[in-house]
């Protein structure tokens, strides 16, 4: 894996998302800027958060409702987006990371994002993050052969004012 370099977006209300992803990021080898743990006291936020941006890969939006609502946030992702006219074709420089429930809006509804919503399991998530990141999609364990899935049994609905179905009627 070539090192890149990466800038975690979040809104404050994310901040144990973004420790999270951003740690999972590092340990991964990855070049992440977190700006709670790489801008120091004394430094002036704008500026740093300008340097990073000009120096970045790719940015990820970790999009929540807070995240969709935040001022802030959004002038981050667009200045990245504003890349994209640059790139060929290929991924672009925002990379939208779901943490919660939200609709995305249209420009960044256009990228495949990570969906990290429903995820339990740190491993899972940990999983999905990474390959996200990295531009795969192929899932971490060989699919079930298709022969030995069974059927989901058909029940019919119930008729008005009769008797229910029996539990199990087998599929014709």
């Amino acid at each position: 894996m070539a090192a890149s370099r990466l800038f975690v977006s979040h809104s404050a209300a994310d901040r144990a998302w973004a420790e999270w992803i951003t740690w999972q990021l590092c340990a991964a080898g990855y070049d992440a800027t977190f700006a709670p743990w790489d801008f120091v006291a004394g430094d002036n936020t704008v500026a740093r958060t300008n340097a990073a941006l000009a120096t970045v890969d790719r940015l990820l939006a970790l999009c929540s409702p807070a995240y969709l609502e935040s001022w802030p946030c959004q002038e981050e992702w667009q200045a990245l987006w504003r890349r994209s006219r640059d790139r060929a074709g290929g991924r672009g420089p925002v990379l939208p990371v779901l943490i919660g429930p939200c609709e995305l809006p249209p420009l960044l509804a256009a990228v495949r994002p990570v969906d990290l919503t429903g995820y339990r399991g740190e491993a899972d998530a940990r999983a999905r993050l990474l390959d996200g990141v990295a531009g795969r999609a192929r899932p971490a364990r060989a699919p079930l052969f298709p022969a030995a899935r069974r059927p989901p049994r058909y029940r019919p609905p119930p008729a008005p004012g009769g008797p229910p179905p029996p539990a199990e009627t087998p599929a014709h």
